[in-house]
């Protein structure tokens, strides 16, 4: 006889006793918890992938996915003219929310470089 049969026979028989009660509680259905609600999706950049393009489309499947560009140096911001950062970090109103990631080993060059993208985008 199963365990759990044994001691509902058990239990019938010596109601008051109580030596055979289930040390495990099952499992309750699961439901969605706020936390779970308020987990986000980010899209990794990938070298060569993380097009504008290839963004929209993660866009177009998923409204709440967050998007990130594909790392730029921070001298590459800090020494192109606005009109051509585009070519970097393009991205079109639908794109929201993006993230523009800047790499560099100079928290003061890193700095500047998220300055020029504040004022440009």
């Amino acid at each position: 006889m199963p365990p759990n049969e044994l001691c509902n026979a058990y239990d019938a028989a010596a109601s008051n006793s109580n030596a055979c009660k289930p040390i495990h509680k099952p499992p309750e259905p699961e439901t969605c918890t706020e936390q779970q609600l308020t987990k986000e999706l980010h899209i990794a950049p990938m070298l060569n992938y993380s097009t504008r393009e290839f963004r929209q489309l993660l866009r177009i499947l998923s409204k709440r996915a967050v998007v990130w560009t594909e790392m730029v140096v921070d001298d590459t911001i800090r020494h192109c003219k606005p009109s051509n950062l585009d070519e970097f970090l393009g991205y079109d109103a639908e794109q929201h929310p993006i993230i523009c990631q800047i790499g560099g080993n100079s928290p003061a060059a890193c700095g500047d470089a998220t300055g020029v993208v504040l004022d440009t985008y």
